[in-house]
């Protein structure tokens, strides 16, 4: 057999390959959980979806309500792939089902024993903290000694992640370490030219973010956020993910799954693209001068 016939062999398994994988008679089904109802997992399912059909499977959804009983019906369904949509909905899946690919998406910062199981994998919205301070500091130049308020539990790796950062960029990171919503310290007495909020669950709750919004609203202290609804409510900036395109991710790594490889050897993604928001009114309110290149980089802006 020449060459020539071995090529065309080749060529004809893989076009048939693709076939029956685009038209197989039983579609893979995908278990949708999500945490809560809101619009930014609209926007990722609306992305994996979408690179779902691009890569050419055929897929059944069926969404799933996170009550007591989830996990019976997920064994009973016995779907080809879970998609957990939120820390709350990936928490009653990954701490009971372990014989059924997970695939996460739309989580900042999880704990590790829920993401570091034979079969979970997936996408996660949190930024580099360096890139979040090189955006920080292209918006207030000035900016020097930075601070962040933290749960050592919690976020202890992420606040050496942004103390390696600062360092790199020659800023200097003061750390206020709580074990209590009361050791919140004064920002008045920090010290400090900007603070960074992480995504540490006792700092971030909503009275709490509330109240460092305010204290540093009239210390004249710009704050960095986590996302959009922060810096409508008071932060000078914030860099958040492309949710659709996060959900692209997590189709992408599905799509790996389907045709073969273990969760386990599909590496965790990070966001591959930000959008940065701004609030001119807070800016404007502690008397700081944004360059005009950042207003223009801006995907939205707050406070025209």
């Amino acid at each position: 057999m020449n060459k020539f016939i071995i090529g065309i062999s080749i060529i004809g398994v893989i076009i048939w390959g693709c076939i029956a994988r685009c038209f197989a008679a039983d579609p893979l089904e995908i278990a949708i959980i999500k945490s809560n109802d809101i619009t930014s997992y609209e926007e990722v399912l609306n992305g994996f979806k979408e690179e779902i059909a691009k890569q050419g499977f055929s897929v059944t959804y069926r969404e799933f309500e996170k009550k007591s009983t989830l996990v019976q019906q997920i064994k009973e369904e016995n779907p080809n792939l879970i998609l957990a949509l939120g820390t709350d909905a990936l928490t009653q899946v990954s701490q009971n089902l372990t014989d059924i690919p997970i695939v996460f998406s739309a989580l900042l910062s999880p704990p590790e024993p829920l993401i570091n199981k034979a079969n979970v994998t997936g996408s996660l919205l949190d930024i580099p903290v360096k890139q979040q301070l090189e955006k920080l500091l292209a918006t207030a130049p000035d900016v020097k000694v930075i601070g962040v308020i933290y749960h050592p539990e919690t976020t202890e790796k992420k606040v050496q992640e942004a103390r390696r950062a600062a360092e790199e960029m020659g800023l200097v990171l003061e750390s206020f370490p709580i074990q209590t919503i009361r050791e919140i310290p004064m920002i008045k007495e920090m010290e400090i030219d900007a603070l960074l909020v992480l995504p540490d669950p006792m700092v971030c709750s909503p009275s709490i973010i509330k109240h460092l919004l305010l204290k540093s609203f009239r210390s004249r202290i710009p704050v960095m956020g986590i996302s959009p609804a922060y810096v409508k409510a008071g932060a000078l900036l914030a860099l958040a993910c492309d949710y659709q395109d996060i959900g692209r991710q997590s189709g992408e790594i599905a799509a790996r799954i389907f045709s073969g490889t273990p969760p386990a050897e599909v590496p965790v993604s990070r966001p591959r693209a930000s959008r940065l928001f701004l609030n001119l009114s807070i800016a404007k309110q502690i008397r700081l001068s944004i360059p005009e290149i950042i207003r223009a980089e801006a995907y939205q802006v707050f406070g025209q």
